[in-house]
C-alpha cells in the first residue's frame, strides 16, 4: 500500500483499511474542515494501523508527523534569530536616521523588537525548545542579518547621511518584510497546535501581529517617500501610511494611492 500524499489522503486510506477488516474503526483524527483540519494522533494512528497489518504505513505516519514537529520548531528558531537580528538592525539603522520624525519611530520599534525576542524565547520554553539551538536555517538568517547591518555601516562611511539613510529605509524593509512572514506563519502553526504549546505561540502572535504590521507599511511608506525627496519630487513627510495608522496591505495600498492623487 503506497504511503498517502495528503491529510485527505491518509483519511481514504484508513477508511480502506477498515472496510478491510469489516469491524475495527480507527480513530485517527483525520476529519477534512474539522477542528485540526487533518491533525493526527501519531501514536493512536501507529496503534490502529498496525493492527490492521499495515506496519509500513504506521511508521511512515510517525515519520510524517515527526517532520512537521521538526519543521515548527525550526520556523521559531528562525524567527527568534531573526528578531535578534532585529534588534541590531534598528540599531544601527538609527546612527544612519537625518529625520527626527523617523528617529523617533525607529527607537519606539527597537524596543518592540526586543520585546519580540523575549515573547520567543517565552514560547521556545514553552514548548520545550531549546532556544540556543543552532540550525542551519538559522545560521543562514544571522548571516543576512549580519550582512544588512554591514550595509548601513558601508553606507554611513560614504560621508552622505541622506544616501545612508535611504539604504537603512531600505534594510528595515527588507528585515520587516522577512519578520512580517515569520510571525504569519507563527500565527498558522498556533492554529493547528493545541495545549500550553498554542497557547504561548498564540498569545505571542495576538500581541505581535500589529505591531508587525505597523513595522512594514509605515517604513515602506518612509522610504518610498524619503526616495521621492531625493529625488526633487514633492514628498509627503511623515508618510500617509503614518497619518492614517495603517496595519494592513489594503490600507497601505489606500493611503499610497490617496498621497499620489495629492501631489
Amino acid at each position: 500500500m503506497p504511503a498517502p500524499s495528503s491529510a485527505a489522503g491518509l483519511a481514504s486510506s484508513c477508511a480502506w483499511g477498515s472496510e478491510r477488516t469489516g469491524s475495527l474503526r480507527i480513530a485517527t483524527n483525520v476529519t477534512p474542515g474539522g477542528p485540526s483540519r487533518g491533525a493526527i494522533s501519531a501514536l493512536g494512528a501507529l496503534r490502529a494501523l498496525s493492527a490492521l497489518g499495515e506496519p509500513s504505513v504506521a511508521r511512515w505516519l510517525l515519520n510524517w508527523g515527526a517532520m512537521k514537529t521538526k519543521q515548527v520548531e525550526e520556523l521559531v528558531l528562525q524567527s527568534l534569530e531573526h528578531e535578534q537580528g532585529g534588534v541590531k538592525v534598528y540599531s544601527t539603522a538609527l546612527t544612519c536616521v537625518v529625520n527626527d520624525q523617523l528617529k523617533k519611530e525607529w527607537a519606539t520599534y527597537l524596543e518592540q523588537t526586543r520585546t519580540h525576542v523575549t515573547a520567543l524565547e517565552s514560547v521556545c520554553e514553552a514548548m520545550g525548545i531549546d532556544a540556543k539551538r543552532e540550525t542551519p536555517g538559522r545560521l543562514v538568517v544571522r548571516h543576512v542579518g549580519g550582512a544588512l547591518v554591514e550595509a548601513m555601516k558601508l553606507a554611513k562611511s560614504g560621508g552622505d547621511p541622506a544616501a545612508a539613510e535611504l539604504v537603512a529605509c531600505e534594510v528595515v524593509v527588507l528585515a520587516e518584510t522577512k519578520d512580517h512572514a515569520d510571525w504569519e506563519l507563527l500565527g498558522k502553526c498556533a492554529e493547528h497546535l493545541s495545549g500550553p504549546q498554542a497557547k504561548a505561540l498564540k498569545s505571542a502572535y495576538e500581541e505581535i501581529e500589529d505591531q508587525e504590521d505597523e513595522h512594514l507599511y509605515h517604513t515602506k511608506g518612509w522610504c518610498r517617500e524619503l526616495w521621492l525627496q531625493s529625488l526633487g519630487m514633492k514628498a509627503m513627510l511623515p508618510p500617509p501610511e503614518e497619518q492614517k495608522h495603517v496595519k494592513t496591505a489594503i490600507g497601505a495600498a489606500r493611503a499610497e494611492q490617496e498621497a499620489d492623487r495629492s501631489r
